[in-house]
């Protein structure tokens, strides 16, 4: 069903079939159907209507934000453009292990950890930890943190996001995360880490997002070279 709405088999704004006629379509009981549509309905793909019936969702197809391989740096500019940012959490601790050796420092550092949500209108795309040195994150305040990318905040302090390196891997939605990106718990995650570089090649930030795979689109473009590899 997630796949005939997002290939455009059942269009934007279309009424859907009755549950008796979806069940027998798809040869399923008609719990197991309104479980599926429960699912649908929380990753905004199709809308209840009481007393009328069942729509695709006005806008249903995912979100493509693209980047060259190398291009990470607009890749961030182009999702500060497509999307609103909330703060949810924001303090100052001694970083994960992983996050340490990053940065090559010891577990006496203090970074600013701070969780974000990022959302095209009302529906949300990202879930967004970012971790930077507590020297840095003491130059903004909570209020610009939750109105203003951190890429913007970081130029005004004269840090110049230079290169960065990026792992795109897959995780299932936990109980935290699941209401936030509205996705049931157990749901395929789409999970990207990445590392931020200034010019001289000191590493100024971390972060770990998620996104619905059905939101959410990474567009690469490869150049002859990287085709020939």
């Amino acid at each position: 069903m997630r796949d005939r709405i997002l290939n455009g088999y059942y269009e934007a704004g279309q009424m859907l079939p009755s549950e008796d006629e979806l069940a027998r379509l798809f040869s399923v009981s008609r719990i197991t159907l309104r479980s599926a549509m429960t699912t649908l309905e929380a990753e905004h793909l199709i809308e209840r209507r009481q007393g009328v019936g069942t729509f695709v969702a006005p806008t249903i197809r995912p979100t493509q934000l693209h980047a060259s391989v190398t291009g990470v740096i607009e890749h961030i500019a182009d999702i500060d453009r497509k999307t609103e940012v909330r703060l949810l959490e924001l303090d100052y601790v001694r970083a994960p292990f992983h996050v340490q050796s990053m940065f090559d420092c010891d577990d006496s550092a203090v970074f600013q950890r701070a969780v974000r949500l990022r959302s095209m209108g009302q529906v949300p795309i990202f879930h967004i930890i970012t971790f930077i040195p507590q020297e840095l994150g003491k130059e903004f305040t909570r209020e610009e943190l939750n109105s203003t990318s951190l890429y913007k905040l970081l130029a005004r302090s004269g840090v110049r996001l230079h290169s960065g390196q990026q792992v795109v891997s897959a995780q299932l939605a936990d109980p935290v995360v699941a209401p936030l990106l509205n996705v049931a718990v157990g749901s395929p995650l789409l999970q990207l880490r990445r590392q931020h570089f200034d010019q001289s090649g000191r590493l100024i930030e971390y972060f770990e997002m998620l996104a619905s795979p059905t939101m959410f689109e990474l567009s690469m473009s490869l150049d002859p070279e990287q085709l020939s590899n």
